[in-house]
């Protein structure tokens, strides 16, 4: 899990699991209303990309356009956005 702090406050956070089926698995990603539309959204996809540079990151979701814009691909009925190969 990876939060999104702003001074003392939580205003957000990633909840993901790597596993040997879908190597990073996100089962949430929340930023509090006040914060959304800024980026506090992305930053933490990014660290999650950041901390599993290898993996692939998958994730359900029915916000399709907004995950199309962090680098996620349709693949069936999930999300995936692709980790670096060697």
């Amino acid at each position: 899990m990876f939060i999104a702090v702003d001074g003392e406050n939580i205003i957000g956070y990633i909840r993901c699991r790597k596993d040997g089926a879908f190597d990073v698995f996100v089962y949430d990603l929340l930023v509090s209303k006040p914060y959304r539309g800024n980026g506090f959204g992305k930053r933490p996809i990014e660290t999650v990309a950041e901390a599993y540079p290898k993996a692939d990151v998958y994730m359900l979701s029915d916000v399709d356009d907004y995950y199309k814009k962090q680098e996620f691909e349709r693949v069936s009925s999930i999300f995936c956005r692709k980790g670096e190969k060697d």
